[in-house]
């Protein structure tokens, strides 16, 4: 035995005895979960059965038939069983989040829908509004625009400022600045041809067709000479270009055929019937200010 633990070596001598004391310690559980009867004993009749199920207790034989190992595998089968419990109400819980993410795309986009009709309906309301008051659909008016002239400036410090914004193309300041001028009561300067033409064609680059058209209009009933015709020209072709702008074909023609019958040899004539443009060349002194194109120029 001595030489066969020392061809062995220490560990391995040691592994064997562990392997040896397992064995021997599981058959001393494994005979513990059973409980044998003494010789001489007999085995439980039904009668004790019955009797031991009446005081509420059990033989340990038959409650773990299976001793320790029965035991474990039933603890292991009620861990498995919460598990996959646990696992079934994530999956439940992970479902619950997907269709309330569902419902709440839903109501986004009814609310999103229930917005877009309500902003149609708005549109159509001030596009109507806009249409009666304007001559179309998307003009501008003074009450729309927020910018207002300053206070603390001189008509003539505002004239300025006026021009300058339409230079940088600002209209809608340059309207309500020339619009403003055109309005003092006492100040006549700002009343004459010039200024109205300026703030009519001011009103049409905002698509304020009604505005334009008025201070043409008001240029169109002054009485006529040579500054007048002038201008009464302009706004002759700035009525057609208003008129085609608004679909009025009609309309456009009778005023470009006023333009070339009341101004023929003026530059907006030319440009209108371009086979009066040579009578342009001809100098013209007197009668209703018309002028040669050097004049026209300036």
């Amino acid at each position: 035995m001595k030489a066969l633990f020392a061809k062995l070596g220490t560990k391995k001598v040691a592994a064997v005895a562990a392997v040896v004391i397992m064995a021997a310690g599981g058959g001393a559980f494994f005979l513990k979960g059973k409980k044998a009867h003494p010789v001489g004993e007999h085995e439980p009749t039904e009668h004790h059965a019955v009797e031991d199920a009446a005081h509420g207790s059990a033989h340990p034989a038959e409650s773990h038939p299976q001793g320790l190992f029965g035991r474990i595998g039933a603890a292991f089968e009620s861990i498995q069983s919460k598990v996959d419990q646990i696992r079934r109400l994530d999956l439940e819980n992970a479902k619950l989040k997907l269709e309330n993410a569902q419902l709440k795309l839903k109501l986004e986009s009814s609310t999103f829908e229930c917005g877009v009709a309500q902003s149609k309906a708005l549109t159509e309301k001030y596009a109507s509004h806009a249409q009666g008051e304007t001559g179309t659909r998307v003009g501008r008016t003074l009450a729309s625009i927020g910018y207002r002239a300053p206070t603390h400036l001189l008509p003539k410090q505002l004239y300025a400022l006026g021009v300058t914004y339409l230079k940088a193309r600002e209209f809608e300041k340059a309207a309500v600045i020339f619009t403003l001028l055109s309005d003092l009561p006492k100040d006549t300067q700002y009343k004459t041809p010039a200024h109205q033409v300026l703030t009519g064609t001011t009103w049409f680059k905002l698509k304020n067709y009604e505005m334009a058209e008025f201070y043409f209009d008001q240029v169109l009933k002054r009485e006529e000479s040579e500054e007048v015709l002038r201008y009464q020209a302009q706004a002759r072709l700035w009525k057609a270009v208003i008129a085609h702008s608004r679909g009025k074909r009609t309309q456009s023609q009778f005023w470009m055929q006023e333009l070339v019958d009341y101004h023929p040899r003026s530059p907006e004539a030319g440009w209108v019937n371009p086979a009066s443009a040579s009578a342009l060349e001809v100098p013209v002194k007197g009668g209703h200010g018309e002028r040669t194109p050097a004049e026209a120029h300036h």
